[in-house]
């Protein structure tokens, strides 16, 4: 469609009603649109990032899964920490078991390749506020933590 046509009114349509708003769509709605902050996703975060969001998804249910495991059936909202390495064995297991022995293909095809990965995916889901990291955290914790090739290989 010509961008001119874009800015057209609705045929019978009074300026500035909202039948003559942009694609049909009324002012207050469009306004909303731009000004009214949304909750950020994990699609949003994935959008600007190497990984798939099913990596985040899959990072999350990890996540559950080990602070769980650490420190028991959780009812409450306080936060509970893990640590990096401790997670990487998590997600490790998880995939095993979700995937079987197409575990090592399915997180490649996310964009994981190696543990550093997934504290790369913790700290971007930090600076965006869906995650917290201690002082004693590092993204260093991550690295070189198991080879992809002998936990799935």
């Amino acid at each position: 469609m010509p961008s001119d046509e874009v800015h057209e009114q609705m045929p019978d349509a009074e300026p500035g009603s909202a039948d003559a708003a942009v694609g049909g769509a009324t002012d207050a709605a469009i306004h909303s649109a731009i000004t009214e902050p949304r909750e950020l996703t994990l699609s949003d975060i994935a959008q600007n990032s190497p990984f798939a969001v099913e990596a985040f998804a899959f990072l999350q249910r990890g996540l559950a899964r080990v602070v769980e495991q650490t420190h028991g059936n959780l009812d409450d909202d306080e936060p509970h920490h893990v640590h990096g390495r401790d997670l990487c064995f998590g997600l490790r297991d998880l995939a095993l078991e979700e995937f079987g022995p197409f575990a090592g293909n399915v997180l490649s095809h996310w964009g994981i390749t190696q543990t550093s990965e997934f504290g790369e995916m913790v700290y971007l889901l930090v600076a965006y506020d869906v995650l917290a990291v201690s002082d004693d955290d590092r993204p260093e914790d991550f690295r070189d933590v198991y080879a992809f090739a002998d936990a799935f290989g």
